[in-house]
């Protein structure tokens, strides 16, 4: 990736999706936390700082664009990706730049990961400074 390791949490409720995300990105030098849960991710950050978060959309209770919402509300700082099977929607696009960085569509590519993990990054350290 050319840039410093990020501390990502990783919101994924298919084990063999979430397993396999996790090692890309750890391959690519990233500290993954990966829950299958928003419930379980939000614990997580609220004890940790995270430098972004790529979510599911099809999540079950709380899908990953409610969690966005509520991640991006304690952290304004936060890249959030979200990955989706669906599309990007009215609902994924009305949510774009202001509580979703970025869309990526299943099946998710490595290399589309990593480049919208990126770019998020490098707007919400514009938007909201380093941390």
């Amino acid at each position: 990736m050319g840039a410093a390791p990020l501390k990502i949490l990783l919101v994924e409720d298919d084990d063999d999706n979430r397993d396999l995300l996790a090692e890309f990105l750890r391959m690519e030098g990233h500290a993954v936390e990966p829950f299958r849960d928003a419930e379980q991710a939000l614990a997580a950050a609220a004890l940790a700082r995270f430098d972004a978060v790529v979510a599911d959309l099809g999540l079950p209770r709380m899908d990953g664009l409610q969690l966005a919402r509520e991640l991006r509300r304690r952290n304004p700082g936060l890249a959030v990706v979200v990955v989706s099977g669906w599309g990007d929607g009215p609902e994924l696009a009305e949510a774009r730049g202001r509580d979703v960085d970025a869309i990526v569509t299943k099946p998710a590519d490595p290399q589309r990961l990593i480049a919208a993990l990126t770019a998020a990054v490098r707007v919400r350290r514009a938007v909201a400074g380093p941390p």
